[in-house]
């Protein structure tokens, strides 16, 4: 896919609904969340490589990191209830970073 379509697709998991909805949503962490420092962590960092594809769709060139295999193993961890809507946006952050570094090759 392109850049452009993982960006939208990173950006809709991170956008708050308008309305009634049944698509994905990531919000922070609830007060309390014994994983909170997980998901907050994703959520920096799915917010960071926006703004770094939107640059890179810009024009400029970078090279990004990949999540560490051990963010995956602590998403394991989570409970079931949420644990695929992180796993969506760890997936969603990787597909970015993945065109990102594309474009500079």
């Amino acid at each position: 896919m392109s850049l452009e379509t993982e960006l939208k697709r990173l950006s809709a998991l991170l956008t708050p609904p308008t309305g009634y909805t049944n698509d994905t949503k990531v919000f922070a962490p609830e007060p309390g969340d014994p994983h909170a420092d997980l998901k907050t962590e994703l959520l920096e960092s799915a917010s960071r490589m926006r703004g770094l594809g939107e640059a890179a769709v810009g024009g400029a060139s970078m090279k990004v990191p990949f999540l560490e295999n051990s963010t995956y193993q602590r998403l394991e961890a989570l409970p079931s209830g949420g644990r695929e809507d992180f796993f969506e946006l760890a997936n969603a952050i990787q597909a970015v970073a993945t065109e990102i570094n594309r474009r500079r090759n």
